[in-house]
Parts: structure tokens; sequence; C-alpha cells
């Protein structure tokens, strides 16, 4: 099982595309977006608009919401979060 770090090194493309998004949704205004609706209009997108079709794993949508939250720190609390499950 991949881990984030492993996923997003593997697929750099895939954090470019999430702020590009998050960044359409901020600049239009919106004080609070989903990281789940960031990674539908992904998936969308690589599917419509781009000849490559990405594979976009959704259980790393949460993962790209802290990291561009930490990358853009006057931003953080832009992305509902739920309370994180902690792994043993």
């Amino acid at each position: 099982m991949l881990t984030f770090q492993q996923y997003h090194e593997r697929n750099p493309q895939i954090y470019e595309e999430f702020k590009r998004f998050a960044f359409l949704l901020i600049n239009r205004g919106h004080k609070k977006i989903g990281s789940k609706q960031v990674f539908e209009r992904i998936r969308w997108e690589s599917m419509i608009e781009k000849t490559e079709r990405y594979k976009v794993n959704n259980n790393f949508t949460v993962d790209y919401a802290y990291k561009f939250e930490s990358d853009f720190p006057y931003l953080e609390g832009i992305f509902y979060h739920r309370a994180r499950r902690i792994k043993n």
C-alpha cells in the first residue's frame, strides 16, 4: 500500500492540478472548499480536457488539503476537515 508521500512523488501533476483548482475557487471568493470537490475536478479535467488520464486516488484527498494548507499557511482552514483517525 502506498503512503501519501510515495503517491505524491510518483504523481507530482496531481498536486499541481490540486493547487490550480483550489486557487480558482479561492480567487472566486470561496471561503471554504472541499478537497474531494477539487479531486473530482482533477478527475473530470483529465478525462475530458487532457490527453493523459490521471489515476486520482481518493485515499489521499485529505492529505493534499493538509499539504496545501501547510504550503500556504495564510490559507489555513480553507478546507473542510473531519476529525482524523489515528492509525495504530
